[in-house]
């Protein structure tokens, strides 16, 4: 998964495998439509950059899951 500041959600196929772009612009959005996020942000952790950025988007989605009860068995 790459975050990007702002652009559109896209999964591109690459030589290295998928490439999920997550715009933090549209992440709410995103959120009600794609299962991909929350599995990318619940089990992945920061390869490079800034990693507050990613601790702000997993509060977020923690917040999300915790909301709409998805975490519950």
């Amino acid at each position: 998964m790459a975050v990007i500041p702002t652009g559109d959600y896209k999964i591109e196929v690459r030589d290295i495998g998928q490439v999920v772009w997550l715009p933090l612009s549209r992440l709410n959005e995103v959120l009600e439509s794609s299962m991909v996020i929350l599995d990318a942000v619940t089990d992945g952790k920061v390869l490079c950059g800034d990693s507050r950025i990613f601790d702000d988007i997993k509060d977020r989605v923690r917040r999300y899951i915790e909301e709409r009860g998805l975490g519950q068995d």
